[in-house]
């Protein structure tokens, strides 16, 4: 899927197929601010009550990402550290979740904001995960016999025998009500390149 108007059927093929209409998904701007964000949240809510909201970013962008929110809209998460009483008393507990790529950072407009290793940096998703649909779907071939693992290669030569398996699938969007994405070093959305 590419740029284009709302609720279009899902494409055989997203990686070059457009969409006609004006609408888009995919933001840029070329000078990055917390009014950015709050546009890209509502370029998702705007089209159905989005469950589930969250936003994605790279561990990179973290502190890009929460200075450019600011403080009056973005709110850190306590010490994950610690557990906090009524009493106010705090106790130490073991932190088990250190992984900086797989995090929640804190709140932007209210928004949890997790950092992934899958996110790419420079850009920000923001996904409605609890809707009617999914916003992400999984591809494969239509042929049923090429679904799934499949034997690609056999060498039969004993007393040693080979086989190569392999599945040819990809994850594309579905509902794109239910998902953004902001890039926030050009003034309109470029693809990245991705190694």
């Amino acid at each position: 899927m590419r740029n284009g108007a709302d609720f279009a059927a899902i494409a055989p093929n997203a990686g070059t197929t457009s969409f006609a209409g004006t609408h888009n998904h995919y933001l840029g701007t070329s000078s990055f601010s917390g009014s950015n964000v709050n546009t890209l949240i509502q370029t998702v809510v705007e089209h159905s009550p989005a469950k589930g909201l969250a936003l994605y970013i790279n561990y990179a962008d973290k502190t890009t990402f929460t200075t450019a929110v600011g403080a009056t809209y973005f709110k850190s998460p306590s010490n994950p550290n610690f557990i906090y009483h009524a009493s106010d008393e705090s106790v130490a507990k073991l932190d088990i979740e250190a992984d900086p790529e797989n995090q929640l950072v804190g709140w932007a407009y209210d928004i949890p904001v997790y950092t992934k290793p899958w996110a790419i940096a420079n850009f920000i998703v923001c996904l409605a995960t609890d809707g009617v649909q999914k916003p992400l779907a999984f591809r494969q071939r239509k042929q049923t016999a090429l679904q799934g693992l499949r034997i690609s290669s056999e060498i039969p030569n004993l007393p040693l025998v080979a086989k190569e398996i392999e599945a040819e699938f990809g994850i594309g969007a579905y509902g794109r009500q239910y998902g953004a994405i902001l890039d926030t070093k050009n003034s309109s959305y470029t693809a990245p390149t991705i190694s």
